[in-house]
């Protein structure tokens, strides 16, 4: 087994790029703009995927592109937004093969980002919805730090042989799930309740509803992928929302 330090890592942390902040728009139901972009750092780069356009209006922010079939797409929004320059990269919905966000986290990747947040990803149709999650685990995106952020909730990926950092407040929950496969060799810094070494299986539910118990925890995983959800506020200030 390694030995978890950060200098014994096998693999570059995610956070180590330099490159830009790239925010990616999906065209998920966003009830909240503001609420759903609160606390972020202002993005140096925004791709619209297909109907995310109208999210990017909603918000006041022009994207640098918008990508996909445009079968989502308000006409007038992004006819106002290629009056204003902005690059639409147009595919035919019945050749194509990705999602609209998908072509739009494999476009982010062309500007080598430090980090890319991908928004309006959740709610509406539960398959957009699951497919989105699943993106997280798409090879082309390995080495990069990409986040899922829907209001107070965010959903990331602890990878092997990383530190993970979960930033929070104390009593924010945190619930990591295997996928793919069962996770081993599983620490825990900074949390509630702690493993040392353990596994967690696939199709069981044993990491739900930890807790931070400092600002800062850290996940180490030896073998696996662990989906980290990450709900900031405890049960009851959410449920005084």
């Amino acid at each position: 087994m390694s030995d978890p330090t950060p200098g014994n890592s096998k693999k570059k942390p995610q956070s180590a790029k330099s490159g830009p902040l790239v925010w990616v728009l999906a065209s998920g139901p966003v009830d909240d703009p503001a609420r759903a972009t609160e606390g972020l750092d202002p993005p140096d780069i925004i791709i619209a995927a297909d109907g995310g356009s109208s999210l990017a209006a909603r918000l006041s922010l022009v994207p640098n592109l918008i990508v996909g079939d445009l079968d989502s797409s308000e006409p007038a929004v992004v006819a106002n937004f290629e009056a204003q320059g902005v690059e639409v990269h147009m595919y035919d919905h019945h050749t194509k093969s990705e999602t609209d966000t998908e072509l739009a986290l494999f476009a982010a990747l062309e500007w080598e980002p430090s980090e890319i947040v991908l928004l309006g990803a959740l709610g509406g149709r539960l398959d957009h919805s699951l497919a989105n999650i699943l993106l997280l685990t798409n090879p082309r995106l390995d080495g990069t730090k990409v986040r899922i952020v829907d209001g107070p909730e965010e959903i990331f990926l602890a990878q092997p042989q990383v530190w993970t950092e979960v930033q929070g407040a104390v009593g924010d929950t945190v619930s990591l799930l295997p996928i793919g496969e069962t996770a081993t060799g599983v620490r825990l810094e900074g949390l509630e309740y702690q493993l040392d070494g353990e596994s967690l299986v696939q199709g069981f539910a044993r990491g739900v509803s930890n807790r931070l118990a400092q600002p800062i925890g850290r996940i180490w995983v030896e073998s696996g992928l662990l989906l980290v959800v990450l709900t900031r506020g405890t049960i009851s200030e959410r449920q005084n929302d």
